[in-house]
Parts: C-alpha cells; structure tokens; sequence
C-alpha cells in the first residue's frame, strides 16, 4: 500500500468523523469521485511515453483506483485517432475487460468520444458511459475538433438523439429470442476554457453564462465546467 493511499485513508477517516463536514457533505448530496486518470491523466504524458503504456499497466491502475479510492465515476479511456494519443489505442480492449470481468458494476465507466462516428464505434464495443467536449472558445473549438462551436453543438444534439434511439440487442438465453433494449446512457458534457482560451484569452463572462443556459438544454447527467 503507498503512503499516498495511507494518507489518503487517514484524511477520509478523520472527515467522517468531524459532524461539521459530514453536514455540509450531506448537504451537497454527499458526492463521489470521478476519477479521470486513466484519461485526462494519461492524456499528458508526453507521446514518446503515451507509445511505452501497455494495456496491463491501464488494468492494474484501474483495480487499484477501484479499491483503494471507491469512485462512483471513473473515465477510462478516450475514442480519438491514436496518431493524435497513442496511449489511447487499446481503450476498446480496456472496456471489454472491465465489462468481460463484470468489475464493480456500481462503478459507471466513462470513455470521452469527440464526434459521432467515434460514438458509434465505441457503443458496438460495449461502453455505456460518455464525456462530450465543447468549449465557450470558438478558436479553441476549432483547433481542438476541427468544428466551429455552432457546428460542435450540432453535433452533441445528433450524437445525443442517436444515443436515444440506439438500441441494445440482446437474445434470451432461454427462448432463443431476439429483443431490443434501449439504455438509458450517462453522458457528461465538458465545457472547456470556462475562465481563459489559450488562443482569445480572457471570456467575457455574459458569453459563459448565455453559453452555459444554452447547454443545460440538452439531455446530458453532468456538465463539467473546465479550464485549459
């Protein structure tokens, strides 16, 4: 066990203890970790050290995240083209060894897909659970997906009915027969840039708020408002 995870314990303990930030944890609805590193953490590793991650190494941080730490929330991986992040070329062979080995099924793993078509292919190998990225920056939009901000929210509102009308299909084992299943999927959606763009600078803060009323319209479980 690491001394960041005795730590880590340690810190947990002495709070369920203290009736002072129980209350305000309670009153916050008692929220989980969403833990993204074997995502957003992996995602900064340089690309030299992206093509040296193994799959075994993912899997061994993912059990170790899962027992020591107990996220409600975990994002495991990401659907890109792997000349972009190499260190997301086997995020299908993760998903299909958490979902083979049944790992925690109260745990919602979460995999990032940027467009629909990556969408698509994530749902034919099993996952369940999607990050959506957009942005209050249509320079960062651009540089970062290839779309303007008006042609990304077209897309989040196609890849979110597609995620409505997408059905499961699944036989019973004991008649033989075929059925359609329709999931309800968990979506969270990142609004990048919330504070500062690399490229604009600073966002004037009424551009943020009409931005942030536009995207609570759509059908999605979280926003996550970030900065980059």
């Amino acid at each position: 066990m690491s001394l960041f995870t005795n730590k880590s314990k340690k810190f947990i303990t002495s709070c369920l203890s203290n009736s002072k930030i129980m209350r305000v944890f309670n009153s916050i609805g008692r929220p989980r970790p969403f833990d993204v590193t074997l995502r957003d953490g992996l995602q900064a590793l340089t690309i030299e050290q992206q093509r040296l991650f193994t799959l075994d190494k993912k899997k061994e941080i993912y059990n170790h995240l899962i027992i020591n730490y107990y996220p409600k929330n975990i994002e495991i991986g990401s659907c890109i083209n792997e000349k972009v992040l190499p260190v997301f070329k086997d995020t299908k062979e993760l998903i299909n060894y958490v979902n083979r080995n049944n790992i925690n099924r109260d745990i919602n793993n979460y995999v990032l897909v940027p467009n629909l078509n990556q969408l698509q292919n994530a749902l034919k190998f099993g996952a369940k659970n999607f990050s959506l990225i957009t942005s209050v920056s249509n320079s960062f939009q651009i540089k970062n997906t290839k779309m303007t901000l008006q042609e990304n929210e077209q897309e989040i509102s196609e890849m979110l009915q597609y995620l409505d009308d997408y059905p499961s299909y699944r036989i019973n084992e004991e008649t033989g027969d075929n059925w359609y299943d329709y999931t309800t999927y968990n979506i969270k959606l990142y609004v990048s840039c919330i504070n500062e763009c690399p490229i604009e600078g600073k966002i004037d803060n009424s551009i943020i708020i009409d931005k942030l009323e536009y995207l609570s319209k759509f059908n999605t479980n979280k926003i996550c408002l970030s900065d980059t």
